[in-house]
């Protein structure tokens, strides 16, 4: 019965991304369309007055500015939601919830590649019993925390370690080899 409730939101987290992808798709269309008539309406209006009144630069720009901003938004919007989407086609829901490809599972088949900064991580890992909260990797190897996430993430797809939600950090678990 528990799969079966995964299974279901799943689909609706499946549903209600689709829908967001639509919505901003449609807010970035309407602002491209908003732009482009309120551009033209200025041109006439500017043409058909000979000229532009100070008050009516200054609303045309705080048009043009309003809808840029929302054009970017939606744009952004669309393209993270499309790739959610790609991906979710793609691929399958691991058990954080993260989609991982066919691609990145069949990286954990082969003899996985570590660079200079993975066996770092892996070595402080071993030194601490293989098990260690991802704020305190960050402190100890003195990187940014994006970057660390990055390189777990990567170890992670490599099947080197294991990655658990821990209050507002991770807890990182070294997998037996």
């Amino acid at each position: 019965m528990p799969e079966m409730d995964s299974k279901i939101r799943m689909r609706i987290g499946k549903d209600s991304d689709q829908l967001t992808l639509v919505l901003f798709a449609i807010i970035t269309v309407f602002a491209l369309l908003s732009l482009a008539v309120s551009t033209s309406v200025f041109l006439v209006v500017g043409f058909l007055m000979n000229g532009f009144q100070p008050l009516e630069e200054l609303l045309y720009s705080v048009i043009v500015v309003t809808n840029l901003v929302t054009l970017y938004f939606s744009a952004m919007g669309t393209l993270r939601g499309y790739r959610k989407f790609v991906s979710f086609r793609n691929g399958r829901p691991d058990r954080t919830g993260v989609v991982t490809s066919e691609v990145r599972s069949a990286e954990r088949l082969t003899a996985p590649v570590l660079n200079q900064n993975e066996e770092l991580i892996l070595e402080i890992l071993r030194r601490n019993g293989g098990r260690m909260l991802q704020n305190s990797i960050v402190r100890e190897v003195n990187m940014s925390g994006p970057t660390v996430t990055r390189i777990l993430i990567s170890l992670e797809n490599k099947g080197m370690i294991e990655r658990k939600r821990h209050g507002m950090t991770n807890e990182i678990l070294l997998e037996e080899q």
